[in-house]
């Protein structure tokens, strides 16, 4: 299979993955203390940075279930690719284990001051950037640092990831 054909195929395989696991766990996936089981997903531009577009356009298409779809669509998606490319960006100069930090700290900010300024929600600022940034921590550090070592460790699967291709 052509390689462009493959990355564009697998990317629409993460997109659709990303956007199940959030509305099915829609639950605990929206909200002001939210654990979206899909940002464990975001650890895969480790492997290769071109999944980037995968992973946004699943936040974007996740975020029209949201309850502030719009809204949610149009910041959570700016998020998502400001971590991720921090993400990449940041790979010669820090370990992988504070590299996934950007996925924290920058969905905690703009989501959290989505929340204060949008919603009107009675908390503080600071308090919503909190809210947001434990379920981003327990998601993606409890379940994305551990899924990433487990799948760097099986050698198929990691040339499979890391170059989109087992030939």
């Amino acid at each position: 299979m052509n390689q462009k054909l493959r990355l564009f195929l697998f990317n629409a395989i993460l997109a659709a993955s990303y956007v199940v696991l959030t509305i099915s766990l829609s639950f605990i996936s929206y909200g002001a203390i939210q654990f979206r089981i899909a940002e464990c997903l975001m650890i895969l531009v480790l492997f290769n940075y071109r999944y980037i577009y995968g992973l946004s356009i699943g936040v974007l298409v996740a975020n029209i279930a949201s309850p502030a779809a719009l809204i949610d669509m149009a910041f959570g998606t700016i998020a998502t690719i400001i971590a991720l490319v921090l993400v990449i960006i940041s790979k010669k100069i820090l370990p992988v284990f504070l590299r996934l930090i950007f996925i924290v700290i920058i969905n905690a900010l703009i989501v959290g001051w989505e929340i204060s300024f949008f919603f009107g929600v009675s908390t503080s600022f600071w308090l919503n950037v909190g809210y947001v940034a434990i379920g981003e921590v327990a998601v993606v550090y409890a379940i994305g640092l551990p899924l990433y070592y487990l799948l760097k460790r099986n050698r198929k699967i990691n040339q499979y990831l890391t170059n989109n291709s087992l030939e």
